[in-house]
């Protein structure tokens, strides 16, 4: 399920929709919708992607929580 609102655009993964991510992106909320859904077949670069993306562009206040987020879903993958 998404949901965006101007440049946040937050991303609920998993059966219960209880994995969250929160994508703070340079381009457009659908933009970055995109790049995610070109991604989909493949979790890690998911993962991978939606780190450079917080690292790159995220305002402070979220890359942390959101990078703790990102990382979890990646050792759990592995």
């Amino acid at each position: 399920m998404w949901k965006s609102k101007r440049r946040l655009l937050l991303l609920n993964t998993g059966p219960e929709q209880n994995t969250r991510y929160i994508l703070a992106a340079s381009e457009s909320a659908s933009a970055a919708k995109d790049t995610l859904n070109q991604l989909g077949s493949i979790p890690w670069k998911i993962n991978s992607e939606v780190m450079a993306l917080f690292i790159r562009a995220a305002s402070p206040c979220w890359t942390f929580p959101a990078l703790l987020v990102a990382n979890r879903r990646n050792r759990s993958a592995q």
